[in-house]
């Protein structure tokens, strides 16, 4: 489950040859061989939403492929480089900043036709934290603010399920504590709902839905 849609690099070591391939695991059945591909950033989210792959790095670069297309030579056809995170997300002129930093304080997810991730924009002498997403047609926007709970948080897990975004846990900065809150978006509605807590504080920690859960 752990490398559900992640490339894996395999090298296998016979005498002193070794025969190295790149496999993406898609689902269940196990690897499969998808070509080579060049260019892709090494530090990187990867997410699926079932044909194609997108790839957001730390600047929140987009790059996308699909595994059964490739070219000629047998290499995978991907875009490259679309967008990035910025200032004007958050309401703040670059031109006004001295130095600042964009980071993603969770996974990023696909939930309808969009990534979404929380991302902080820290201008050193303060800090602020939004809900983003993604779409093809306009890069990077700003989702929504976040919920009062999680405005001082870190480490907050992400997880679609059943048509709505999930905001986990959380390491509140202001108090040091863990957070067992859970907020819950309609992406079509944009409001933010109460969840059912988590039975104990949780920070840095991946949500998945499992059937019904």
């Amino acid at each position: 489950a752990g490398y559900l849609n992640q490339f894996l690099d395999i090298a296998v070591t016979v005498g002193e040859k070794v025969i190295s391939e790149q496999h993406f695991f898609a689902a269940g059945a196990g690897f499969g061989k998808v070509g080579r591909t060049y260019g892709m950033p090494g530090d990187a989210y990867a997410v699926s939403d079932g044909e194609r792959i997108y790839f957001v790095d730390k600047e929140g670069t987009v790059s996308m492929c699909v595994p059964d297309m490739e070219d000629e030579t047998g290499d995978i056809l991907w875009t490259d480089g679309m967008y990035a995170y910025t200032t004007a997300m958050f309401g703040v002129d670059e031109n006004m900043l001295e130095d600042y930093t964009i980071s993603n304080l969770s996974e990023i997810i696909y939930l309808d036709n969009r990534l979404w991730t929380v991302l902080k924009l820290d201008m050193k002498y303060t800090e602020e934290r939004i809900l983003a997403c993604f779409s093809m047609e306009e890069g990077w926007t700003l989702a929504s603010k976040l919920p009062a709970g999680f405005k001082t948080a870190e480490g907050i897990s992400i997880a679609p399920y059943q048509g709505e975004l999930y905001l986990l846990g959380g390491l509140d900065n202001t108090t040091g504590n863990l957070q067992s809150l859970v907020m819950r978006m309609d992406p079509l509605t944009m409001k933010w709902q109460n969840g059912t807590a988590l039975p104990e504080g949780r920070a840095f920690a991946q949500a998945v839905a499992t059937g019904d859960k």
